[in-house]
């Protein structure tokens, strides 16, 4: 009880002192994209803000500086940026620290891994006006979850797996590329696993993952972007094929 109690008071205290850090650190000016960014989600125009590649982060945050201007508490758009991102990246390393204690180690190790990714250059730099740290927090979730019962040692349930699928797609939908993350959650339910039930349960992943992509993307792109044809779809999803052919 009181070692568990220790964990939570790590986490926290873990949390808030990488918040601390990223905000009396951050620039004045933001980081490589930021200002496209920043121009997109001023404009308010959805074509803009809903970039398949990029399909959430940015009307996230447009739906959030709407809000909180309706509140009558008006926030420019790099400091919110900045202030979301600070907590993305707190969260991103408690999910750590919790991974590294369902590994075996203490709250000392655990702070300590989550510090080495909170301090780490790249971690930091695109925290200050980039979008990118929405979809490490579900990807490390995502981990810390396969973890967790890979170390129980019984089969996963296809409901459980369906709900990972389910994640994953919201990582994409974050940002495009991490439908690889896919291969390495295909990997960690396999290896060192009976091969029949363990092909099972990744092709249960598989298509639950695909089938939540496909109904994510539908229907930002349809209720969101107001795609009216496959085709549309297609351009706007498929948009590397497109812009390449």
């Amino acid at each position: 009880m009181i070692y568990a109690r220790r964990r939570w008071l790590g986490a926290l205290f873990l949390f808030f002192t990488v918040i601390v850090l990223y905000q009396s650190t951050y620039s004045s000016v933001p980081t490589s994209d930021g200002y496209a960014w920043i121009a997109h989600i001023n404009s308010g125009d959805y074509e803009k803000i809903l970039p398949a590649y990029h399909a959430l982060p940015m009307y996230l945050l447009f739906r959030l500086t709407r809000f909180l201007t309706g509140l009558g508490i008006p926030v420019a758009t790099l400091t919110l940026i900045q202030t979301v991102n600070s907590v993305l990246a707190g969260l991103g390393a408690v999910l750590l620290y919790g991974t590294v204690g369902i590994l075996g180690g203490g709250i000392v190790s655990s702070v300590v891994g989550g510090c080495l990714l909170a301090v780490s250059f790249a971690y930091w730099y695109f925290a200050n006006g980039e979008l990118h740290h929405f979809s490490p927090v579900v990807l490390q979730l995502i981990l810390l979850l396969l973890v967790h019962a890979r170390i129980k040692g019984r089969p996963y349930g296809y409901g459980y797996l369906a709900g990972l699928g389910l994640l994953n797609a919201l990582a994409v939908l974050l940002h495009q590329e991490n439908f690889l993350f896919g291969f390495a959650v295909v990997a960690l339910i396999m290896v060192g696993r009976p091969w029949r039930q363990s092909l099972k349960e990744a092709v249960v992943y598989a298509v639950a993952g695909s089938f939540w992509t496909a109904v994510l993307a539908v229907t930002i792109s349809v209720h969101l972007r107001g795609v009216k044809t496959p085709g549309e779809f297609l351009r706007w999803f498929f948009w590397l094929f497109y812009a390449t052919g």
